[in-house]
C-alpha cells in the first residue's frame, strides 16, 4: 500500500515539474523561433529595493555610508536607477543620497542632471536633502 502511495507521489511531482518546466507553443503545434522578451524595468526595480534596502535606508546606518554588498552592486547594475528615483522613491524610508551613493559605488551613475527625489524631510537626528542631482 506504502509503494503505491510513493508511486502517486512521485508521478505527481514529475507530472507537475514537467508542465511548470516546459514551453507550450500552441500555434498549430509549430515550433517558432521565441522572441526575445525583454525583462521588465519593473523587476530591476524591484530586486533593487529588496537586496539594497540595507544601504539605500533612511534609518539605518545612521552615520555614514557602508559600501553596500556584492549582491547589491548586481543588481545596482541591472537596475533602472532613474525609473527608481521617479517612481518608487519614497522619502521616509529611501535615503535618495544613498541610492544615488549605492549607483555610483557600483559603477551606475546617473546622467547628468537627473533628480533622485525631490523635497526634504527631516529626521530626529539629521537633516536629509532629498534632492541630488548628478554631477
Amino acid at each position: 500500500m506504502t509503494i503505491v502511495h510513493t508511486h502517486y507521489i512521485v508521478l505527481v511531482t514529475v507530472l507537475t515539474l514537467g508542465l511548470t518546466t516546459m514551453s507550450i507553443n500552441t500555434d498549430l503545434s509549430q515550433r517558432h523561433a521565441l522572441s526575445v522578451i525583454k525583462r521588465p524595468r519593473c523587476l530591476g526595480v524591484l530586486n533593487f529595493m529588496v537586496y539594497c534596502a540595507f544601504s539605500i535606508s533612511i534609518d539605518y546606518p545612521v552615520r555614514g555610508f557602508h559600501g553596500p554588498s556584492e549582491r547589491c552592486c548586481k543588481y545596482a547594475r541591472k537596475a533602472d536607477i532613474l525609473l527608481f528615483c521617479n517612481k518608487y522613491m519614497t522619502d521616509h524610508i529611501h535615503s535618495p543620497y544613498k541610492v544615488v551613493l549605492v549607483a555610483s559605488y557600483c559603477g551606475t551613475r546617473l546622467p547628468k542632471g537627473s533628480n533622485c527625489g525631490g523635497k526634504v524631510s527631516i529626521s530626529k537626528f539629521h537633516v536629509y536633502t532629498s534632492t541630488l542631482k548628478a554631477i
